[in-house]
């Protein structure tokens, strides 16, 4: 068994300079924090390529539905399962829904109906690259969760459900 625990840029506690390595890039620089890590313990024989899982509850719920919607298209990875919890996949419909909203205006500098941010936060959401989800998943949500709202799971499960019907 080999476990990676990733230190994704814009964790606290490392300066702030750290904190703020991915503004206007959630889904960026971190996302492929999580992934080359994974794709140097498989070169390095340390982990078989189909024995790859990812998992992440909050911010890392969103990564695993990153994971999950675009690791075989960015980095190539056939993942054997996605465990997640607390995910937010969308950030434009998460936008306004939940008590945290401004830290999505924030992170893009404003909402996604100024300008062309709508863009850039749908190339950052798996639900925009649903059609590339293939690993089996498992995902947990607070019915309650006020900063990540449940129906942001629910998209994914709908997704997920439409695309294996076609």
């Amino acid at each position: 068994v080999c476990v990676r625990a990733c230190l994704c840029v814009h964790s606290s506690g490392y300066g702030k300079e750290f904190r703020r390595a991915d503004e206007a890039d959630w889904g960026g620089a971190d996302y492929d924090d999580v992934l080359s890590g994974a794709v140097a313990l498989i070169t390095a024989k340390l982990v078989a390529p189909d024995k790859v899982l990812h998992t992440g509850w909050s911010y890392g719920g969103y990564m695993g539905a990153l994971v999950l919607t675009r690791a075989k298209t960015t980095h190539n990875l056939d993942l054997s399962a996605v465990i997640m919890g607390g995910s937010l996949t969308d950030l434009i419909s998460h936008t306004g829904t939940t008590d945290i909203s401004k830290i999505i205006k924030s992170w893009a500098g404003g909402y996604f109906w100024q300008d062309d941010r709508a863009v850039s936060m749908m190339e950052h959401s798996a639900m925009y690259h649903v059609q590339n989800a293939t690993a089996p998943t498992l995902m947990f949500h607070g019915a309650h969760d006020p900063r990540m709202p449940i129906s942001q799971s629910f998209q994914l499960v709908r997704a997920k459900k439409d695309k294996r019907k076609r």
